[in-house]
């Protein structure tokens, strides 16, 4: 069930991510490049327990939940579908999971807390304080933590400056001259969603991000 929380403005957030980083860049060394150590933030830094599980039968849910977060434990546990020692391939989906949870601690802890339903101890401690599923993601809550995570792991300074390096090199931007470029191999019914993906995979791959996460980063920032 998703929670109701408060606005937060996209600067607000961003602020937040911003912020976040640059503690973890205190303590254990700025980070000047991609990627961005999600787990390492999460786990070392603001010393949250981060464990894989066969997420939907620990919570007792359906299949579409990747994450969830117990905030009185301190705890964030992945669906061991994402374990990057695993299955590799799917680190990006990994990283913004983690980013995800993240989010959710540091923009929505004490809410959540505050407004916690009434329970024992011991039964606000088995349950999760959110389950993130793949079908809310347009819940509020949901949306935030999601804008988050593509602050943390992307960071507009950072990705601004390899977002430049990378059409310098690879020259040609827009969808029409895309749609030309033979190493995409773009048919008519490719959509411009799949063409600019196509463009910016080399780009995700340095953040270890995918290419769709890549894609809804980059628009508002391709200025």
């Amino acid at each position: 069930m998703s929670r109701a929380v408060p606005f937060l403005a996209r600067e607000y957030i961003e602020s937040e991510a911003d912020a976040l980083l640059i503690g973890y860049g205190e303590k254990f060394g700025p980070v000047t490049k991609p990627p961005i150590p999600a787990d390492d933030i999460l786990n070392a830094y603001l010393r949250v327990a981060l464990d894989f599980d066969d997420l939907p039968t620990v919570i007792n849910v359906e299949m579409d939940v990747f994450g969830a977060t117990w905030i009185e434990r301190k705890q964030v546990i992945i669906d061991q579908s994402l374990d990057p020692t695993n299955h590799p391939e799917r680190i990006g989906r990994y990283n913004f999971t983690v980013g995800h949870e993240t989010g959710h601690w540091q923009l929505h802890r004490s809410y959540l807390l505050k407004n916690a339903d009434q329970g024992t101890l011991f039964e606000e401690e088995q349950r999760p304080t959110v389950v993130c599923r793949t079908s809310e993601a347009k819940e509020p809550i949901e949306w935030q933590a999601d804008f988050f995570s593509s602050c943390l792991l992307m960071p507009k300074a950072m990705l601004k400056k390899y977002w430049q390096a990378h059409r310098n090199q690879l020259g040609p931007i827009t969808l029409g001259e895309l749609r030309t470029v033979s190493s995409f191999h773009a048919s008519a019914s490719n959509s411009d969603d799949e063409i600019l993906e196509a463009f910016v995979k080399p780009l995700a791959k340095e953040f270890a991000m995918s290419p769709i996460a890549m894609r809804i980063r980059l628009k508002p920032l391709d200025s």
